[in-house]
């Protein structure tokens, strides 16, 4: 190690104070070298460079200052990950600054705080569009800026004027917000047609366009349009409503470069009703002329005995059903009586309703002193209720019965149906 050079300036002339801080200056030199002693200076000002090597500790206590009047000119690399925090739980940096190309950011506490709160940052770098969420206690995280549900009762909506209005959602039904983002493609022509697979809009819907590139003369990008003349996975363009009504569409010129991205949504209100389906198609399950039915063939029967011929399961709402029976003599019989009816209980003819809330009778019962000869048509039975209201997932059974002599083998088919009223 290198012995520093000292310089020591005498207060007075004396060869006893020369010798005496010479001796002070071995000891201290000495000591410096072979580590037996500390080099403690109270006050040091360095009039050019200073190069400090190895470890170096500034202050021995939190109530030692340091001030730094010196503008930083390096990195500060950190020794080890997740170790070292500036400031305390009430001593804090009053502001930081960000910047770049000659421009800060200022981050910094309110003026206003009046308790320490911690923010954690989320996991990842979120997706495009999401913004900054709070769980409330400081945790965040990336949410979608439109909610996927709003309160049920009174919510301010807003419209592309940032005008709010009162909605009682309770009594009108669901707002819903989305937000689609998918590439599409621009055939540059008059009108323009913007082709995306599965874009899902209807006429009058809004959307709008972001670019890498540059789109076509005649359209902007970050600018509502209005969908019309719309197929499946292509559609044109209108800059109102009432054009996109009216079928005057954009036309387009120039030309284009980079990928397109078609982004469409918004606030959708679902009505509290029921829908239904006024198209040919299967009606979706829990909508309005929702068919249940079951079907069922060659039945064993007992005589006198109630069988259950078929089932279905209802869930909760308000349902038409109905139910047809057949009876199969294999062989000339004397039948005496025949019944049928729906029930919720399997293998039995109830004399009570089906389910609450309903009406009609519940089954049909006949009497008869008749004698059915062999391949004879089958006597036909037709229980029909208006209304069956299940306030839970239930099991409606196709219940018949018959007392016969003198035959042989009898079999039942039967079909019950329900369909969804509301």
């Amino acid at each position: 190690m290198t012995s520093p050079s000292l310089t020591y300036t005498l207060t007075n002339g004396t060869t006893a104070d020369a010798s005496q801080v010479m001796q002070n200056f071995n000891d201290l030199l000495n000591g410096y070298t072979d580590g037996t002693k500390d080099l403690s200076i109270s006050a040091l000002t360095c009039a050019g460079t200073a190069t400090l090597n190895g470890h170096v500790n500034l202050g021995n206590a939190s109530a030692d200052d340091l001030t730094i009047t010196a503008s930083l000119a390096s990195s500060l690399p950190i020794k080890t990950t997740n170790s070292y925090d500036i400031g305390s739980s009430t001593l804090g940096l009053r502001a930081a600054y960000f910047g770049a190309n000659s421009q800060t950011v200022n981050i910094k506490g309110s003026a206003s705080m009046s308790a320490t709160w911690t923010m954690t940052l989320p996991v990842s770098a979120g997706t495009s569009g999401y913004v900054l969420s709070t769980d409330g206690a400081g945790v965040t995280s990336w949410a979608s800026y439109i909610s996927s549900s709003l309160s049920q009762y009174n919510v301010n909506v807003g419209n592309s004027s940032n005008t709010a209005a009162a909605v009682n959602t309770n009594l009108l039904g669901d707002i819903t917000g989305t937000i689609n983002s998918q590439t599409a493609t621009m055939t540059i022509a008059t009108p323009g047609v913007v082709t995306s697979n599965s874009h899902g809009m209807s006429t009058g819907d809004k959307f709008y366009f972001t670019t890498t590139g540059a789109l076509p003369t005649g359209v902007s990008a970050s600018t509502t349009y209005y969908a019309s003349n719309v197929a499946t996975n292509t559609f044109n363009i209108s800059t109102t409503l009432a054009n996109a009504v009216a079928g005057t569409y954009v036309a387009t010129s120039g030309s284009q470069s980079g990928t397109h991205t078609l982004f469409t949504g918004g606030l959708k209100f679902a009505s509290s009703a029921i829908p239904g389906n006024s198209g040919s198609s299967a009606v979706t399950a829990g909508y309005i002329g929702e068919v249940i039915t079951a079907s069922a063939s060659a039945v064993s029967l007992t005589s006198a005995t109630a069988k259950t011929i078929t089932s279905i399961v209802l869930t909760p709402g308000h349902w038409m059903v109905t139910g047809g029976l057949c009876f199969d003599y294999g062989g000339t019989s004397t039948v005496a009586s025949i019944e049928g009816g729906i029930s919720t209980t399997n293998n039995t003819l109830s004399q009570t309703r089906p389910l609450p809330d309903s009406s009609g009778q519940v089954g049909a019962q006949f009497n008869l002193q008749n004698t059915i000869q062999a391949n004879d048509p089958t006597i036909t039975l037709l229980p029909t209720f208006p209304r069956v209201a299940p306030g839970a997932t239930s099991t409606l059974y196709l219940v018949g019965k018959t007392t016969w002599t003198t035959g042989s083998t009898t079999t039942g088919y039967g079909t019950i149906t329900a369909v969804r009223i509301r």
